[in-house]
C-alpha cells in the first residue's frame, strides 16, 4: 500500500468524505440505533461530546495511519446517512478489513452497495490490497447478501469465527 490519506469519493449518490466535528449529532443518532446496532456489539454513545470525542479519535487514527473511515454523505441534501472503513490493515498492507453501517430510513435502496462497490475499487487499485475481509453475525443476512453480491465468500475455516460467532468473507483482488 502506498498512501493512505483519506481522499473524498464519490459514487452516483453519495459523497465520501471525512468525518467533520460538526457530524456529532448524525453521528450519535448513527451508532445509538438499535436496528444499526442489532449486529454489532459495541458501547452506545452517552451524549454528543461522547459522538465528538469519537469522531476526533477517528481522524486522528486517519492521521496516524491506522484506519481509513468515511462519511456516508448524500450529494442532495448533504445528510450523513452512515459511514464505512478500511482498517485492521495487515503488517505487510495487502490485507484489510471492511466495515460499514446506514441508518434504517436508508437501507434497501442501493446506497451500501454504491459505497461497498467504491471503496472495494479504491482498496484493490489505489491501496493494492491483495484481500478485503469482512466479518458479520451468522443472522444478519442483508449484509451477507450485500457482500456476497460484491464477490465476497464465505471462509468458513478461520477458526477466530467460530469463537468470535460470526461469519469471515473474502473478496480478493480480481487477476487481469
Amino acid at each position: 500500500m502506498q498512501q493512505r490519506f483519506l481522499p473524498s469519493l464519490t459514487t452516483e449518490r453519495l459523497l465520501l468524505r471525512q468525518l467533520q466535528l460538526t457530524d456529532d449529532k448524525a453521528i450519535f443518532l448513527l451508532r445509538n440505533n438499535e436496528q444499526v446496532n442489532a449486529f454489532i456489539q459495541r458501547p452506545l454513545l452517552n451524549n454528543i461530546n461522547d459522538a465528538h470525542d469519537f469522531i476526533s479519535t477517528i481522524n486522528e487514527g486517519i492521521e496516524n495511519k491506522e484506519w481509513l473511515y468515511w462519511a456516508m454523505v448524500l450529494k442532495n441534501t448533504q445528510q450523513l446517512i452512515g459511514t464505512i472503513c478500511l482498517w485492521h490493515f495487515s503488517n505487510d498492507n495487502t490485507t484489510a478489513e471492511i466495515g460499514y453501517e446506514l441508518h434504517p430510513h436508508f437501507q434497501g435502496a442501493g446506497l451500501m452497495n454504491e459505497a461497498l462497490q467504491k471503496i472495494i475499487d479504491y482498496g484493490f487499485t489505489t491501496l493494492h490490497l491483495k484481500t478485503i475481509e469482512a466479518y458479520t453475525q451468522p443472522d444478519n443476512k442483508r449484509s451477507i447478501q450485500l457482500l456476497e453480491k460484491n464477490y465476497f465468500v464465505q471462509d468458513q475455516n478461520k477458526g477466530s469465527t467460530i469463537i468470535r460467532r460470526e461469519i469471515r468473507l473474502i473478496r480478493t483482488k480480481p487477476q487481469h
